[in-house]
């Protein structure tokens, strides 16, 4: 009975916990953790009193407050990981109160020119919580003040690699209606907030597209009337056939100075004549000033950085030659980029004063991250890091870039329209060129 009795009152204190607990609210969770950032991208840069300014993009991280930026410079001019910039010592970390927008900007200030920075973000909200970093994103700052001046003859200077020869996944065969899918893209390209139609669109692969056996192609009867192609890689070659590279001049704005094409093909460093150069000499109808326009295109292989160097050295010298004096500007596919480990056709011209226009652009009007080199799966190829760009404009110095992007045109926001025109977009720069 002694048992019987010291159990009871155990048995209800057990019921009554049992009852507490289900009746209870439930105990306050910790603080949620914030979700990772996304990599920034810079929109724009200016040179005052010999530094740069950055302005830099990123998207909103649900539940932060306010971000911090990890920004260094890269002593090797080479990419760093986030763990190299979270760890440098010579990190720098700037705080951004978060606002509304579902982007979010910054300015990053007193930056040297030339240089390469990497930059990561990441979101916080109170004293404790705090997100995880973004991936990393890397780019060069301009060397040089390139501020527009007034009085600059204003064109605008497209690339587009057209893959005539391409047919795969949500790229269809080279037909008519690739052909005025390529002809709407080179139609409706604008870039810079005056929204410039291209003056000039230098075409790659475009063997199938444009004049076979001295009669106008398909892509340039669907511009006729708007463009007209001013050089081949044949002309000066004695080969009144090769039409893989073509440089196309809007007839509004620019004719070609006759007796000034020329052109290459690559036959004597890799036996290869589907790959090669053009250029033209063009006066413009505003001014009268004439300006020459290079068509490139590079040893697409992957092991083929030292190859990519020669040829473009090799037209540079060629050009050089037959048009001495001339401002020139290069577009092309250079199948390579800043990721690369030797960056050949952007280094051969760098010793001759030129810069890549997505380095020293003002303002940036698509994401860097979304490549111009697009795949044909319709799902969209990004490279968060450098932005990893083979399609280029190349500008002496002199000329000023005052925007900069890739023409995409997206079914989502990871997709891209399909069917494709190209497996590749265009790229397209607005220019302030000396008069």
């Amino acid at each position: 009975m002694l048992l019987a009795r010291a159990r009871r009152p155990i048995v209800l204190v057990l019921a009554t916990v049992a009852a507490l607990v289900l009746t209870l609210p439930a105990a306050a969770p910790a603080s949620a953790a914030l979700p990772k950032a996304g990599a920034p991208w810079v929109t724009a840069q200016s040179v005052t009193g010999g530094t740069v300014t950055l302005s830099i993009s990123w998207p909103r991280v649900k539940g932060a407050t306010r971000y911090e930026v990890d920004l260094v410079a890269s002593r090797s001019g080479k990419a760093l990981s986030g763990a190299q910039i979270t760890r440098s010592s010579a990190t720098r970390t700037r705080s951004f109160a978060a606002t509304k927008g579902t982007t979010q900007k910054a300015r990053l200030t007193r930056l040297k020119p030339g240089t390469v920075y990497c930059v990561v973000v990441r979101g916080l909200r109170g004293p404790r919580t705090v997100g995880p970093r973004s991936a990393p994103h890397c780019r060069m700052t301009t060397e040089r003040d390139r501020a527009a001046t007034k009085g600059r003859e204003r064109l605008a200077v497209a690339t587009y690699n057209v893959c005539s020869g391409c047919a795969s996944g949500k790229l269809p065969a080279w037909g008519p209606s690739r052909a005025a899918r390529v002809a709407d893209r080179i139609a409706r390209l604008t870039v810079g907030t005056s929204k410039r139609r291209a003056d000039v669109v230098t075409i790659q692969e475009g063997d199938r597209a444009l004049a076979e056996n001295e009669e106008r192609g398909d892509l340039e009867n669907a511009l006729a009337g708007t463009f007209t192609r001013g050089c081949k890689p044949g002309d000066g070659t004695g080969d009144a056939y090769d039409n893989n590279v073509g440089v196309l001049l809007r007839d509004a704005t620019l004719t070609a100075v006759p007796g000034t094409a020329g052109g290459m093909t690559f036959e004597a460093f890799d036996d290869d004549a589907t790959h090669g150069a053009c250029w033209v000499e063009a006066r413009s109808r505003a001014t009268g000033r004439t300006y020459a326009f290079v068509g490139l295109h590079v040893d697409e292989r992957a092991g083929a950085d030292a190859n990519r160097k020669r040829e473009t050295a090799a037209v540079h010298a060629a050009v050089t030659k037959a048009l001495p004096g001339r401002t020139v500007i290069y577009a092309g596919d250079t199948n390579s980029s800043r990721s690369r480990n030797v960056d050949g056709p952007r280094i051969a011209l760098a010793g001759k004063g030129y810069d890549d226009a997505y380095d020293v652009a003002l303002r940036y009007q698509s994401h860097p991250h979304q490549n111009s080199a697009i795949g044909t799966s319709g799902t969209m190829r990004t490279s968060t890091l450098w932005g990893d760009h083979i399609d280029r404009v190349l500008v002496p110095r002199g000329v000023t870039v005052t925007a900069w992007k890739v023409d995409h045109r997206l079914s989502s926001r990871t997709r891209y329209a399909t069917p494709l025109a190209s497996d590749h977009d265009p790229v397209i720069v607005e220019l302030r060129l000396p008069r």
